[in-house]
């Protein structure tokens, strides 16, 4: 089962299946010309996204749910909306590549990544236990999009194991 995942940003990381599964494909994704035309960047990562898809041919495509903030949040309205637009365009994407669309809990997936929902400091974890995979992950975003293909490999594929022995015995990052 091949999974395709994606960290949903502003800049948005993806992860699939590599050659023999592991280590994952992974990357960054970034709106050409920017974020401030809202229907260009959703239109832009549709076609991104409808074309990678098609590339890898993935199972499932699992995407992180968007964080709702509410009062107290740093995420602004425009910030909301191209969020959930790129959301929709996820699951408009599987819907037309006939393929399962999942949402990922961001709390769940590191719980299930690095063994805490909320660590200190999660972008620094998450791409901390990739490198300890041997994952040269460049930045958050693939590193996110990384965890997020760990866990719909776990959590959808009862084939996929992630052995990792004495690799994590010592301290956690």
């Amino acid at each position: 089962m091949r999974v395709l995942a994606l960290d949903i940003a502003t800049a948005s990381g993806w992860a699939t299946d590599g050659c023999a599964v592991c280590p994952p494909r992974f990357g960054t994704w970034r709106v050409p010309g920017g974020t401030a035309n809202l229907g260009h960047a959703i239109f832009r990562f549709n076609q991104w996204l409808y074309e990678i898809a098609a590339t890898y041919q993935p199972d499932i495509i699992a995407y992180e749910a968007p964080f709702m903030s509410s009062g107290g949040g740093k995420t602004n309205p425009q910030t909301m909306f191209l969020l959930i637009g790129l959301c929709a365009v996820a699951e408009s994407v599987a819907y037309a590549h006939k393929v399962r669309a999942i949402q990922a809990h961001v709390q769940t997936v590191r719980k299930h990544f690095v063994g805490h929902g909320r660590p200190d400091n999660p972008k620094k974890v998450v791409a901390a236990r990739c490198r300890q995979l041997g994952w040269d992950v460049r930045d958050d975003n693939a590193a996110d999009a990384c965890a997020i293909w760990t866990w719909a490999k776990a959590t959808h594929d009862r084939t996929f194991r992630l052995e990792t022995g004495a690799l994590f015995a010592g301290a956690a990052p």
